[in-house]
């Protein structure tokens, strides 16, 4: 293994240009090196480029493929590009980690999960709220006891307007993007990490126009263990963005959302808990991983478990859906 570990980045949108800061900051030229970004947008490339100093820009993923000897690709490209590129990137021998949502279906999350598998190479998903100190506290509150028996659990999703204002583009305002896919990944799979497998799916999805993103869903998702999970999301409310994942039990509420944690014995106010220390954040985990060293890793197999649930959650065929078809992978 080489000392420096060389990676590549595909698609410098929201998240391929964010993560050049932290990467400078986390990790030494000698330990982890960006050595060549690619966006479609020639501009792009060459100014994100200049900007981090990263030596090598292009436009076609490919021609950098072919071009630059790398270790890690992070394939930061809207999800129906996610396929196709994780197949060329593993093709070379290259580890891959690829942004959330795994695919653009669950027949391309189980071929990527499979070629992945087969390659033998690292795979790993955004999933980065693991990596902090709010589900990491959630997660241990439920496993503890705090709330005691967990008998129902919301996902609640509340948006002024979506996208956001930090996200604005084109694709994520689209039937191929909005918050399910975007934000409720992320809780589907803390909900899956946390309480276990999702089994069933009962779900009404509205979208203002074929072409537009949902504007509001209710749904049922029943747990292996038989709690059901109610979620409800809008978007264009009148007041200011709620989005969280709350538990009910016998003794108490735990509630996480982006911010932190909240919790309260029965019968008292929520109030905020003290977290934890962040955990290495998930580069650092890669890295080990490439090493052969022990490493905490959300996988493809993660990946597709969620990708499962967000796809049968977002048809919305309000009747009640068997995901045990989907589980013998």
């Amino acid at each position: 293994m080489k000392s420096s570990i060389k990676m590549g980045i595909i698609g410098l949108g929201a998240f391929g240009a964010k993560i050049l800061n932290p990467i400078s900051f986390f990790h030494p030229k000698e330990e982890l090196e960006v050595v060549a970004v690619c966006d479609i947008n020639e501009n792009v490339a060459k100014d994100i480029a200049g900007q981090f100093e990263v030596p090598h820009w292009f436009q076609s993923y490919q021609e950098m493929l072919e071009t630059i000897d790398l270790d890690v690709v992070y394939i930061a490209t809207p999800p129906a590009t996610h396929e196709q590129i994780t197949r060329d990137v593993i093709q070379k021998g290259i580890h891959v980690f690829c942004e959330k949502p795994l695919a653009n279906s669950i027949s391309e999350a189980r071929n990527m999960l499979e070629l992945a598998n087969e390659a033998k190479v690292i795979h790993a998903l955004h999933f980065g709220q693991n990596y902090l100190p709010g589900l990491n506290t959630f997660h241990q509150m439920i496993e503890e006891g705090y709330a005691g028996e967990i008998d129902k659990i919301f996902l609640k999703m509340h948006y002024p307007s979506w996208p956001p204002e930090w996200q604005q583009n084109e694709w994520i305002a689209s039937r191929d993007g909005g918050f399910l896919l975007e934000q409720g990944i992320h809780f589907i799979q803390a909900i899956q990490r946390v309480f276990g497998k999702i089994t069933h799916i009962q779900s009404e999805v509205h979208y203002p126009s074929p072409g537009q993103s949902e504007d509001g869903v209710i749904a049922t998702m029943i747990l292996k263990s038989g709690i059901t999970i109610v979620v409800e999301g809008s978007t264009d409310v009148s007041f200011e963005e709620d989005v969280s994942l709350t538990a009910y039990g016998s003794e108490g509420t735990v509630m996480f959302d982006f911010k932190g944690v909240k919790a309260a014995k029965v019968g008292s106010e929520l109030k905020e808990v003290e977290l934890g220390e962040p955990s290495p954040w998930i580069l650092t985990h890669i890295i080990n991983a490439i090493k052969g060293e022990p490493a905490e890793i959300y996988d493809f197999k993660v990946g597709y478990e969620a990708q499962v649930v967000l796809d049968i959650l977002r048809q919305g065929e309000n009747k009640l859906v068997s995901l045990e078809p989907y589980h013998n992978i």
